[in-house]
């Protein structure tokens, strides 16, 4: 028999202590500090003999014992073992980090969400401190807006068809009742509702796991009418802007923003970061990581639709540098980090130019889907045996 270590292995130090974790197998282990030499000599697939040549100072029924135990454990893997479902993951071309984050919010144990374990869960967590459910900059320049937001006749279907990603704006202003309704109807507080454990918790157009709503939002203004350009944040629990910091940011956040520079021609580019002790404080378990993650894929949504209501082209990004946004922002890289980030302006007429829908709106709201939908038409040719992009 042959044993190598396993690919899903990771090691790390708790004091003097390793530890030894395969994060497939969520088997973890805290040998002997010695061990790890041992274990670092199976890179490669090993027999017992090899292994008894190693190490001759150890007798070969301690190294029999030592090979059957760390294979028990997950830490060497058998030429015979047989595969799991999730054994597969180590063929992702995505780095070790993201294969071990993946699995280490997978397959956690719950207990019911209505059970007396689940109360106490609650109590005791309700004997910490609980973060503030806003942030405010109360030394800072605020900017009231605008609390009768303009009728918008389009409607839902209409703003879910007409969504598009836009990389192209006419660099015009857009109005600061246009802000407004991006801002409330994206990130505003709608509402207030009492849970029996937290007491008054927001009501938000997005979901939010646990209503904690852990996402904040930093609008960096370029191009609003009545608005001085700067970084601000949105206080959402007052329908304020905080002036964080004056000036044109449109040329660096580009930059920042892996030298995106059509963000540079947007109206407005809302920066989202995560309070992330805002969920902790619930939810202490890794689970909840995935739960902020998914707090930003609907605000992102959400913000598409009514910048599309709004008929204004919208765009959003997750490829940026992180810590060079964290401090154009002043926020806590480790408490507070900038998750994503998204835009809206006025739309020039090459936003959509490449879209071809299969589907039409009639006049009676009624919606016309092609059969079958899914008909992509061949790229037109340059003539020359290539494709137009």
């Amino acid at each position: 028999m042959r044993y190598r270590r396993h690919p899903a292995l990771v090691v790390w130090w708790e004091g003097a202590q390793p530890v030894l974790h395969n994060y497939v197998r969520k088997k973890t282990l805290r040998p002997e500090p010695e061990a790890v030499e041992f274990v670092s000599f199976f890179h490669e697939w090993r027999t017992l003999e090899e292994t008894v040549e190693r190490f001759p100072a150890w007798p070969k029924a301690v190294l029999r014992g030592a090979v059957a135990r760390l294979h028990t454990t997950g830490v060497l893997l058998a030429e015979n073992d047989p595969t799991g479902p999730e054994d597969a993951i180590e063929d992702w071309e995505w780095s070790l980090p993201v294969r071990f984050a993946h699995m280490a919010v997978r397959n956690l144990d719950y207990v019911g969400a209505n059970s007396p374990e689940q109360a106490q869960l609650y109590l005791e967590r309700m004997q910490l401190p609980q973060p503030p459910l806003f942030k405010r900059y109360p030394d800072c320049p605020r900017v009231r807006l605008p609390n009768v937001l303009e009728p918008c006749n389009v409607s839902l279907d209409t703003a879910l068809l007409r969504r598009a990603t836009c990389r192209d704006w006419k660099r015009e202003p857009i109005s600061l009742g246009a802000l407004a309704r991006l801002l409330y109807l994206s990130w505003g507080v709608t509402g207030c509702h009492i849970d029996a454990f937290t007491g008054p918790l927001p009501h938000k157009t997005s979901p939010s796991g646990g209503s904690r709503h852990p996402t904040e939002v930093y609008p960096v203004v370029l191009n609003v009418d009545g608005l001085e350009p700067g970084i601000y944040h949105y206080a959402s629990a007052e329908h304020e802007l905080e002036l964080l910091r004056r000036g044109q940011f449109g040329a660096l956040i580009s930059w920042i923003a892996a030298e995106q520079t059509w963000l540079g021609d947007a109206a407005v580019i809302c920066v989202m970061t995560s309070a992330v002790r805002r969920n902790q404080w619930k939810y202490p378990t890794d689970r909840a990581y995935r739960v902020i993650t998914l707090d930003l894929a609907h605000l992102s949504q959400t913000f598409y639709l009514v910048a599309t209501a709004l008929g204004l082209g919208a765009f959003t990004t997750a490829a940026f540098r992180d810590r060079d946004l964290e401090r154009e922002l002043g926020v806590d890289s480790a408490w507070e980090p900038a998750m994503s980030l998204c835009a809206a302006g006025a739309p020039d007429e090459r936003a959509v130019s490449s879209l071809r829908m299969s589907c039409t709106q009639a006049e009676d709201g009624s919606i016309h889907i092609q059969d079958p939908p899914w008909q992509p038409s061949p790229w037109p040719s340059d003539g020359k045996g290539g494709q137009i992009e």
